[in-house]
């Protein structure tokens, strides 16, 4: 893969630089500098992007469709700046429509849409979620909400709420899927943190109907008997799938075809650093040679979270470009400080 590095050999006074730490970039146009989110967030108009630098920060209830774009999430890969992290839940409401946000980690619930007003195509990408994922306002009706969810690690449960035209694409969900109409499931990894005594039901997908669930890795196995990853499903199709314990199909009013039963997750991956059904930066997710993942996808491709059209980019990092050095003098020369940035160009 090519990387371009571009070095910047800049002569700063020393106030800007420290002043620089926590700056919150609004840009339209012509881009503006704010030294609280609050204040950048205030300053924002619909359709503005907002830059969140490294650190931890509260988000204030949005009510507005923005574009939100942090460092990044990856420990690895934010060193030179700190990852951007959320400390509060973040509630993005039913004005939020076409919002986009990447690079953010959030350690609370994430929640889109209020109460009579769903927040209707918005897309998360590069993400991490610590808590919860709730993609629509929980008022028991059905209606479209074309949000896309990909390449983001979900610790928690997502939840549609009877949301419908959903893509949810190469990420790792511990928990349950429930609540999705008419959706689109693609190369997930979906798997479970417990392990409970005796017997009882476990499932990936409760809920959920019209949906097609393909090239995924289910691991959902919280009891010492499995029961199957369908509770309350109807109509769903699931098509070259693989699963820890024994899917099979028809199961009620849903099918399949092509998924594989029965596999042990350390056989499929290069490496899984200590528990499989809890999350760790080590893990690594790329099919180990003799995989019962490899050549086995709907196309023919691997199913694998790295495979497909736009594969899992490690690291986590967003689109924009990356800053992989800060490199600052330890005194000032002639009252200027000597300051150095390396920046790595993304291509995807």
């Amino acid at each position: 893969m090519k990387r371009t590095f571009i070095t910047l050999s800049l002569i700063c006074l020393l106030p800007t630089v420290a002043e620089s730490q926590h700056s919150f970039v609004v840009q339209n146009g012509t881009p503006s500098v704010y030294r609280t989110l609050a204040e950048a967030y205030t300053a924002a108009e619909p359709g503005d992007t907002i830059y969140l630098p490294g650190g931890s920060f509260d988000l204030p209830g949005i009510y507005k469709s923005l574009v939100w774009i942090g460092v990044g999430y990856h420990p690895d890969s934010t060193i030179a700046t700190f990852s951007t992290r959320i400390n509060s839940s973040a509630n993005f409401y039913g004005d939020c429509d076409n919002s986009y946000i990447t690079g953010i980690h959030f350690s609370s619930n994430v929640n889109l849409g209020s109460n009579g007003n769903d927040a209707v195509d918005v897309t998360i990408s590069r993400c991490r979620i610590d808590g919860s994922l709730n993609l629509k306002y929980s008022d028991g009706q059905q209606r479209e909400i074309n949000t896309i969810v990909s390449e983001t690690i979900i610790d928690n449960s997502v939840n549609a709420n009877y949301g419908s035209n959903i893509l949810m694409e190469k990420s790792l969900v511990r928990s349950l899927l429930t609540g999705f109409r008419n959706s689109r499931f693609d190369r997930l990894i979906v798997y479970r943190g417990e392990q409970s005594s005796g017997a009882g039901a476990s499932y990936a997908f409760t809920n959920t109907t019209g949906s097609l669930i393909t090239n995924s890795v289910f691991n959902v196995l919280t009891y010492t008997t499995w029961s199957g990853s369908l509770a309350s499903n109807y109509n769903n199709h699931f098509a070259n799938n693989i699963y820890e314990g024994f899917a099979t199909f028809p199961n009620g009013t849903n099918t399949g075809e092509n998924n594989i039963s029965g596999v042990d997750p350390l056989t499929l991956f290069e490496h899984i650093e200590g528990d499989f059904n809890v999350f760790s930066y080590l893990h690594n997710f790329r099919l180990q040679e003799g995989s019962a993942g490899i050549g086995t996808g709907t196309d023919g491709s691997d199913i694998s979270i790295f495979s497909g059209s736009s594969p899992f980019k490690e690291g986590g990092l967003p689109f924009t470009p990356h800053i992989r050095l800060v490199n600052i003098a330890g005194e000032t020369v002639n009252g200027l400080l000597p300051v150095e940035i390396r920046v790595a160009a993304q291509e995807k």
